[in-house]
């Protein structure tokens, strides 16, 4: 195809998964002689912890109209309505995610150049795009290293029920390209912990959704860490919604194999209880017997209205 390819996520923000699509697949269109940009508009979250940062990550922040026919490819994302606003849809000529629930909408659009796949990280579907093209050798540290932290930071470290062979398979064969210190993952979550533990409430916004609940809205976040004690034992300290917001967090607990589930909502207290089997431990913590992604929660939600 002619003109630009302008590879994005969401609008809302952008956490370690999306970064390492946005990039690495704008350095996949590049090497096989496309025009190509990558563009974040919104937040980076507390997936994407200060090391990570200091990367010389080749992204834009801002979309500049042009004479050049544009073609937006999403990644990490297929909910129209979470889309940037400055794509526009009848310009979308590829998508790439494991978030479900329109894919019938973009099949109908795009009924070949549509990937919405039930992998725990996106970040695997487009490794598999290079070995596609025959172009992992050409991959460059940057995108191996954002790729292979996605991967494992998106499936809990391989714990989450969303993972699969297909993402154990693509972080062993990005490794090989990557470039990072032996205790990488051990770096990646103290770092992560370290964010959460000076400004939980601001990191807590910044990977939050607005999601439709049974004819109104609730936020919806979610916390990945390694051990999540020492933020459960002072959360409710550090993070008090307004009176009329109803709110959902989940906490997943890497270390303790399980999720804490944060709500100050009766009804959403007792939706939690259903769908995961949560046990109530406070007045506002219930916790789960294994991981939860918010992706697994929403799903369930949705097949329950």
């Amino acid at each position: 195809m002619n003109g630009s390819h302008i590879v994005v996520g969401g609008s809302a923000y952008a956490d370690i998964d999306v970064l390492a699509c946005v990039v690495a697949y704008t350095e996949l269109l590049l090497h096989n002689g496309h025009e190509a940009k990558g563009i974040i508009t919104g937040p980076w979250n507390q997936t994407i912890p200060n090391s990570i940062r200091k990367w010389p990550i080749p992204i834009e922040n801002s979309f500049q109209e042009t004479l050049n026919p544009c073609h937006f490819i999403l990644v990490d994302i297929s909910d129209p309505k979470f889309m940037e606003k400055f794509v526009r849809i009848d310009q979308v000529s590829e998508i790439y995610d494991h978030h479900y629930g329109h894919e019938s909408f973009w099949k109908e659009k795009l009924p070949n150049d549509t990937h919405i796949e039930r992998v725990g990280a996106c970040a695997t579907l487009i490794w598999e795009k290079f070995k596609e093209n025959n172009c992992e050798h050409l991959i460059s540290e940057v995108s191996a290293n954002l790729l292979y932290t996605a991967i494992f930071s998106n499936t809990l470290n391989f714990k989450s029920l969303v993972t699969v062979d297909r993402d154990r398979i693509a972080s062993e064969e990005i490794l090989k390209y990557a470039s990072l210190p032996q205790d990488w993952k051990s770096i990646y979550y103290s770092e992560v912990a370290e964010g959460f533990n000076k400004d939980l409430s601001t990191l807590i916004q910044k990977d939050t959704k607005l999601v439709d609940f049974h004819g109104s809205q609730i936020y919806f976040g979610q916390v990945e860490i390694w051990n999540a004690t020492p933020i459960i034992h002072k959360f409710e300290h550090k993070f008090t919604p307004k009176p009329n917001e109803e709110w959902l967090i989940n906490i997943a607990s890497i270390e303790e194999d399980h999720s804490y589930f944060y709500t100050n909502s009766a009804r959403l207290q007792e939706k939690m209880a259903h769908i995961t089997d949560a046990t109530r431990i406070s007045e506002n913590f219930q916790v789960s017997s294994r991981l939860w992604l918010r992706k697994e929660i929403l799903r369930k939600i949705t097949s329950s209205k």
